[in-house]
């Protein structure tokens, strides 16, 4: 393959995976069984607008995987996820959000259930931080977007969410506001199925602050 760029790669821990990248106007994935790679499959091929970027992967434990990425819809730009149970077939690229959305972030734990995380701005230019549930065992996978943080002239930057094996998780975000950024937090209670209100976690770091969480494997 040629024209290939930013790779993404996530592995269960029987040694499955899913891998995606960037392929001119493509996004391309393919899924590794322990022992051979499957052919590559272009989940979406751009014919108009910006080229899709800003690939995210994740796997669970059986080996079911979604790849999110953020691409045109020809009229703004918005966070799309694919979801694959099982060989190379995905399902069709799905719009998260009715916003102009920014790079998305996915996490899943071990059955499957998590979130695609991204920002997204409206025609008043203000922006938030969505969350959008995940399961990987349902139909349809994905549900009703959620927000952490309401519409403010706030930019929010980085951003990484990990899920436990119970389903909760923890996002983290960098969130500017013309000044130093302040990196903060939510975390969404798998219970009540609930986001906390979001909290500072350090104060003043920057605004080149590079965000990650661990998986769960």
């Amino acid at each position: 393959l040629s024209n290939v760029y930013a790779p993404r790669i996530a592995v269960a821990p029987d040694g499955k995976a899913v891998a995606a990248f960037e392929r001119g106007s493509q996004i391309v994935a393919a899924r590794f069984d322990g022992g051979v790679w499957s052919p590559p499959v272009a989940l979406v091929s751009q014919s108009g607008g910006s080229f899709p970027r800003n690939v995210s992967v994740a796997i669970d434990t059986s080996g079911r995987a979604v790849v999110a990425w953020s691409g045109s819809d020809g009229t703004r730009t918005r966070a799309y996820a694919s979801v694959s149970v099982s060989g190379d077939t995905w399902t069709t690229p799905q719009a998260l959000g009715g916003y102009d959305a920014g790079t998305p972030q996915v996490a899943v734990n071990g059955s499957g259930r998590g979130f695609v995380m991204f920002t997204e701005r409206n025609a008043s230019v203000q922006s938030r931080v969505t969350a959008v549930p995940l399961d990987l065992g349902a139909s349809p996978a994905f549900g009703i977007a959620q927000p952490l943080r309401a519409f403010s002239t706030s930019t929010p930057g980085q951003q990484a969410i990990a899920v436990d094996g119970s389903g909760n998780a923890i996002a983290v975000w960098l969130d500017t506001d013309g000044g130093a950024g302040d990196l903060v937090w939510s975390r969404f209670d798998a219970t009540g199925g609930t986001w906390s209100a979001f909290q500072p976690l350090a104060a003043g770091v920057g605004t080149q602050v590079t965000v990650t969480a661990r998986p769960y494997n």
